[in-house]
């Protein structure tokens, strides 16, 4: 593979870097900004809650804001480690969080244009594929789903630092280091799944690019492999000890693993997203479109049709074709066949993310196709002239038959292109011609991909609701959204759908209800969006969803809601009127407090108990109260008397520890998903502190990998410098 850059290469990242600033010029304004779905649901939040505790000396390795308190660091999705996200913590937020999201964009096109030079093309057929790749409809989706956008960016490093360690016989130990820091990334990107996918790309390109070089793809991918897990062993082992206490057991059903699945007839997508219809793959919110254009098919079906037999070539095509059959899930046997074969492919939900490999290798295939085109286009002139005239039909019928605007670019680029191959022009205009075919595949896929309606005002979300200061209150109390999280917990049985039509009129009141925000406010919530729950925590939910009834009615007041949040009126006993704006807030008379005392007798560990308990009056004492709550403290006053339980209506969960007046107190789960300590009688100082388990042996561990290779990499630099 070829390491040189030249300052045609630099005017072609250049180039990339530009249109990637005109793509998202309407977000880089100072007033638009992206929201929808998990970027609002999820991502602006969890990224604002670790800025914030960071820029205050805090880590954040526990998030107590949502569902009675989760893992922070462990739950990945948040960006902890991930190094683009530091932008957030050093600079202002908001504009910081616009920049999160491009910077993947410029990479995932930047690792495919170096890709693909290593391949030995030329600069304009990178910039080409590269463009195609990073502003189609699968990279513009992904913008809903931050993570799996960030670790996807990646996946062309990896690839290029791996095929460069096939290549060194003896020097292939730095290059398999670069292949572990890239894998590494994408993993604290928060997609483990997008890590699998990775080796599992390195592997079938060692297997058919490399035949007989069988022990050398080996020995360098188990060193990789090996060199990740001591990379990222700190946040890996939070990371399992999370999924063992997960309600991921919930999703080891086929139906559940294949839920998102690419319908097959959804191809048709490829060429232009004014064929798509949301509903044709079960809903997939997030894959919206996955548009690459005709003009894009046409490319990567020269590149199949170019007569290139390299094994390189090939390797490519295979992934691609496997990422297709993968994301088709539960519409073909593929999937269920490959899942008996490959390890850990059943613990990988909604088939549907293994499509970015097909566009990935489209990509790739349409940088061999322009570049086959070009170099041999004194053959193609009969060609040409069939482009003209099927250029200027597109274009007639566009003008004058009301033809979908996908005719529109793809007539403009037939017939550039058509011309291109029936004139003999001069080398330099050959490059402009060139250019300007980038320029229209450019205004395709922006017609195509970019859906303004991913759009707010920033001051509509700067300015979402306090709760704590409707509430007039600075207590710890909790409390819980309307429809979802009322009907959840209650046991409501009223059709949420019924307001389905104030939902979509009051946007603001909808921008409120999102239960993650009250990260941003430092609020406490009975129920947040996360995609893994604890399982204690969600054994209640799944109860009071279910199993409506007094008991949904006695978990809510366990669970310390004091206030109801509501868009409709709520008439049920118990509940005042305490505010009324756009949204209507109940005060819940029967709440417990955050934390209270009770006699032994009455706690139960397990959750049969707990059921029966809340079917009964349960007698608490208030004369515990929170002096102090941090992310990862919790300092707490009590006067007990006798054979008294502290109960924290916290989550239980491993890596919680506790002292009483300096000394240790053991944890145990109260009331099956609270944090419990017995109490001798008299005055007490309660202090909970937090740290995940191993959490620093790991740490250690993963330093001494860093310092390692980094002392390494200074003395393959010394001895460089010495050989120059």
């Amino acid at each position: 593979m070829n390491g040189k850059l030249t300052i045609r290469d630099l005017r072609a990242l250049l180039a990339l870097a530009v249109l990637l600033v005109l793509f998202f010029s309407p977000v880089l304004l100072p007033e638009p900004t992206l929201y929808s779905r998990d970027i609002s649901h999820y991502y602006r939040p969890a990224y604002q809650l670790a800025a914030t505790s960071l820029q205050r000396g805090t880590f954040p390795f526990w998030n107590p804001f949502i569902s009675c308190g989760q893992p922070f660091l462990a739950a990945l999705q948040n960006g902890m480690l991930y190094p683009v996200s530091l932008i957030t913590f050093l600079f202002p937020f908001e504009a910081a969080f616009k920049i999160v999201f491009l910077i993947p964009f410029f990479l995932a096109g930047l690792g495919l244009y170096l890709l693909l030079r290593g391949f030995r093309l030329p600069p304009l057929a990178c910039l080409a594929a590269s463009v195609l790749y990073c502003f189609g409809g699968v990279m513009s989706s992904l913008v809903n789903l931050l993570t799996t956008l960030a670790a996807s960016a990646w996946l062309s490093f990896v690839c290029l630092f791996f095929i460069k360690a096939l290549e060194q016989k003896d020097k292939w130990w730095g290059w398999a280091l670069l292949t572990a820091c890239c894998l590494s990334l994408e993993f604290f990107a928060g997609q483990p799944e997008i890590l699998y996918l990775s080796i599992l790309v390195l592997l079938i390109y060692g297997l058919l690019a490399s035949p007989g070089r069988y022990a050398a793809t080996f020995k360098i991918l188990g060193t990789t492999v090996i060199l990740v897990v001591l990379f990222i062993l700190f946040e890996l082992l939070p990371f399992w000890q999370l999924l063992k206490h997960s309600n991921r057991e919930a999703y080891s059903t086929w139906e559940s693993q294949t839920f998102w699945s690419l319908y097959p007839g959804q191809l048709k997508s490829l060429f232009s997203s004014w064929f798509s219809q949301p509903a044709a793959a079960d809903n997939q919110e997030w894959l919206k479109n996955i548009f690459f254009g005709g003009s894009g098919v046409f490319l990567a079906g020269c590149g199949l049709l170019s007569g290139k037999t390299k094994k390189t070539w090939l390797a490519i095509l295979a992934v691609a074709v496997l990422g297709l059959l993968l994301s088709f899930g539960k519409y073909t046997f593929a999937y269920r066949a490959l899942s008996w074969v490959l390890p850990g492919l059943k613990a990988i939900r909604y088939p549907v993310k293994f499509f970015f490999l097909f566009n990935w290798g489209l990509a790739l295939l349409a940088a061999a196709g322009w570049h086959h085109w070009f170099q041999y286009q004194e053959q193609y002139k009969k060609s040409g002239i069939l482009l003209l005239a099927a250029g200027m039909f597109m274009l007639a019928g566009y003008g004058f038959l009301s033809w979908p605007v996908i005719f529109l670019d793809l007539g403009i680029f037939s017939l550039f292109l058509g011309g291109m191959a029936l004139c003999r022009l001069p080398s330099r205009w050959q490059g402009y011609g060139q250019a300007g075919l980038i320029a229209i595949l450019f205004c395709g896929s922006a017609v195509h991909t970019f859906n303004t309606q991913k759009l707010a005002l920033l001051s509509f979300v700067e300015h979402r609701g306090d709760f704590k200061q409707q509430l007039d209150t600075l207590s710890y109390n909790r409390y819980a959204f309307t429809p979802k999280t009322y009907a959840v917990l209650t046991g409501n049985a009223q059709d949420t759908r019924d307001y389905q039509v104030e939902y979509t009129v009051l946007d603001q009141s909808l921008w409120e209800s999102v239960p993650n925000m009250a990260m941003v406010g430092h609020e406490f919530v009975a129920r947040g969006y996360e995609s893994i729950y604890l399982n204690n925590f969600y054994s209640f939910y799944w109860l009071t969803s279910f199993q409506p009834g007094p008991a949904s009615s006695h978990i809510l007041d366990l669970l310390g809601v004091k206030y109801l949040v509501s868009l409709w009126p709520v008439s049920s006993p118990g509940f005042d009127l305490v505010k009324q704006n756009v949204w209507q807030i109940y005060k819940n008379n029967n709440a417990f407090p955050r934390v209270f005392l009770v006699n032994k007798e009455v706690v139960t560990a397990d959750l049969a108990g707990t059921m029966h308990r809340m079917q009964e009056h349960i007698s608490y004492g208030t004369t515990a109260r929170i002096i102090h709550y941090d992310l990862n403290r919790v300092t707490i006053e009590a006067e007990s008397g006798p054979d008294s339980t502290l109960v924290l209506t916290d989550t239980f969960y491993s890596g919680w520890r506790a002292s009483v007046d300096g000394g240790p107190a053991r944890i145990f789960p109260a009331f099956y998903m609270f944090r419990g300590i017995d109490l001798p009688a008299g005055k007490h100082e309660i202090i909970f502190t937090y740290r995940p388990d191993y959490f620093y042996p790991a740490l250690l561990v993963t330093l001494l990998a860093i310092l390692t290779s980094i002392g390494y990499f200074l003395r393959e630099l010394k001895a460089w410098s010495q050989d120059k």
